[in-house]
């Protein structure tokens, strides 16, 4: 049976070392703290410890939430998800092959459940795949490739940024923000490295962007860590640069971190770290004019 105590408190735990702190200040003019465009709510949804987001399914309004309450019904932690929702156990509609798609934080998918089976055996579905994930060692959960977005899973673009083709000189919109590199990421040892670096991509690819090893620019995160007061006080510093060294514009992230989240929790922090220094990468980057011969890669 899931530990819905247990639930609540790591991810109320997450959330007071992910959104209470986190502060993310960027070169240029980016809120500090910084905070998603669309919706105005800080970088992270896990204020409210929710375990499981549902997306609305347009076709069928009434079935996310009677999906959310059934969750809710079953024990699981469960809300309402927004277009901006990013990270965390998702569950959103496939309206091509009639089903539901249930994605682990990682991205992995857990399950493909027909609609046509209703909303109880959907709710048991999930509520088993969490519980089998949740107890599955981290180097399964990261080993998997990052996934194709799920339709209406990935964030929507900013209203406010320009499309492509635009006649005024307003800021890029997400197409015209060039591919990126995965360059070198450091700070908290090879194996946790390789799960930052795992998430962050995840991350990047359900924000829209586009990640290639042979790119133009390259993104580098540097990680540092304090020991203040029995605290550990964690600094992430995104930096993106072009293939000649050149600075393009840097994000960073900054927040007292809990024991817990940087040995067996580590992923889900990872995964809020990833998740953070997308949403700053994207805001920086749609604010930086960039050579357009460069958005082909």
């Amino acid at each position: 049976m899931l530990n819905t105590v247990g639930v609540r408190k790591s991810v109320s735990g997450l959330a007071a070392v992910a959104l209470a702190g986190l502060l993310l200040a960027a070169c240029g003019d980016l809120p500090k703290p910084f905070q998603h465009a669309q919706s105005g709510q800080p970088l992270t949804r896990l204020e409210t410890a929710e375990l499981v987001t549902v997306m609305a399914d347009p076709a069928t309004p009434d079935a996310a939430p009677a999906l959310v309450q059934s969750l809710l019904a079953a024990g699981v932690p469960a809300r309402l998800a927004t277009s901006a929702d990013v990270g965390g156990y998702q569950v959103g509609p496939d309206p091509q092959r009639g089903q539901w798609v249930l994605r682990n934080p990682e991205g992995v998918g857990l399950i493909h459940a027909n609609s046509a089976d209703g909303v109880a055996a959907l709710s048991s579905a999930i509520k088993a795949a969490v519980e089998k994930d949740m107890e599955s060692p981290l180097v399964l959960r990261m080993a998997a490739p990052a996934p194709e977005p799920i339709p209406g899973l990935r964030p929507a673009p900013d209203p406010h940024l320009k499309p492509p083709g635009s006649k005024d000189n307003g800021p890029p919109g997400l197409d015209t923000i060039p591919a990126l590199s995965l360059g070198t990421i450091g700070g908290f040892g090879h194996k946790k490295d390789d799960i930052l670096r795992g998430a962050l991509e995840t991350s990047l690819l359900r924000a829209g962007l586009k990640v290639s090893e042979t790119a133009k620019f390259v993104i580098d995160g540097d990680i540092s860590q304090e020991v203040i007061g029995g605290i550990t006080r964690l600094r992430v510093v995104w930096t993106v640069r072009d293939t000649q060294g050149q600075e393009v514009g840097t994000v960073s992230q900054e927040n007292p971190v809990e024991a817990e989240f940087l040995e067996g929790q580590f992923p889900a922090l990872a995964v809020a770290i990833a998740d953070g220094g997308t949403e700053g990468v994207y805001a920086m980057l749609s604010r930086v004019r960039l050579d357009p011969a460069s958005n082909g890669q």
